[in-house]
């Protein structure tokens, strides 16, 4: 489509298609729009950025989701279906996640003051060996086996209290401490997926959100002033001559109901991801058809 123009309505853009298009391999993807917010890690090449005015918006859009053909995810949005962890709920968590994490580094006491050892792939994902609390924006839960292993036991399940800091739903003194696997053995990518009952040797290092903080100052706006609410447009696109079907519409409404649902709980009910219309979205027409869920 060419143009759509969102006036103050929505943060989140999700985009899902009934056609195939060249995703230059990803499954799904989210792209930043624009960001006001410090404290959160490089998230791009400038840390306040907005592209709002490439994509038809007066200001409000921060997020962009592209979600890929919808013939892809099962209809059940809870079901389990790709790299073995992932439903279609959790990797709309991790793509909408993408907003705010995973770029942080850390002050590591034994290491350096501005490390990255708690990323994994592309330095936008948490870490393999990074106990993440079983974060939607991957790493594992693990658990320590007091014997100088750890087993992964959780994956995707939730935003973790670090998570839930970067996202401006929770203040810094609520963060539970975790920790950072070092020197594992036997050794995987940092960026590898998420995967359960994997067991590995290693160091334990104890990170807090102090140490967060200290490499990346603190998060601006905190959680008492962040916003708590934020609004998703579910949009399905279409080929042209191949408009959508009672099926395709019914799916994807199914997504966007259960996923307002999933986010609140995900965050602890400390936020509200609303899937409503908003009053105020204007749509130009002069676009290829966009089909809303709603």
């Amino acid at each position: 489509f060419r143009r759509v123009l969102f006036r103050s309505a929505y943060q989140y853009l999700v985009i899902f298609t009934n056609f195939n298009f060249n995703m230059n391999g990803a499954f799904a993807y989210e792209l930043n729009i624009a960001n006001q917010v410090s404290g959160i890690g490089r998230i791009g090449n400038r840390q306040a950025f907005d592209f709002t005015n490439l994509f038809g918006s007066t200001g409000r859009l921060e997020s962009l989701l592209n979600m890929g053909n919808l013939a892809q995810y099962p209809s059940d949005p809870n079901a389990v279906f790709f790299r073995g962890v992932d439903s279609t709920l959790s990797i709309l968590g991790q793509e909408s996640g993408h907003r705010f994490m995973s770029y942080i580094t850390w002050a590591d006491p034994a290491g350096s003051s501005a490390s990255t050892s708690l990323l994994g792939r592309d330095l936008a994902h948490w870490s393999f060996y990074f106990n993440s609390d079983a974060s939607v924006v991957e790493g594992n839960q693990i658990r320590d086996n007091s014997n100088g292993t750890f087993t992964t036991t959780g994956a995707v399940q939730r935003f973790s209290s670090l998570d839930q800091y970067l996202m401006g739903l929770r203040a810094a003194e609520d963060v539970e401490p975790t920790f950072l696997v070092k020197s594992p053995s036997p050794s995987l990518n940092p960026g590898s997926s998420p995967a359960l009952n994997v067991t590995f040797s290693g160091s334990r290092a104890n990170v807090t959100v102090d140490q967060v903080i200290a490499a990346n100052g603190p998060r601006v706006p905190n959680a008492v002033v962040a916003p708590k609410r934020y609004n998703f447009a579910f949009l399905l696109v279409t080929a042209r001559n191949n408009p959508a079907t009672a099926d395709q519409i019914a799916k994807l409404d199914r997504i966007r109901s259960e996923w307002q649902s999933y986010f609140n709980r995900a965050v602890n009910f400390r936020g509200v991801a609303n899937t409503s219309l908003v009053r105020g979205l204007r749509l130009d027409r002069k676009s290829t058809r966009l089909n809303s869920s709603h």
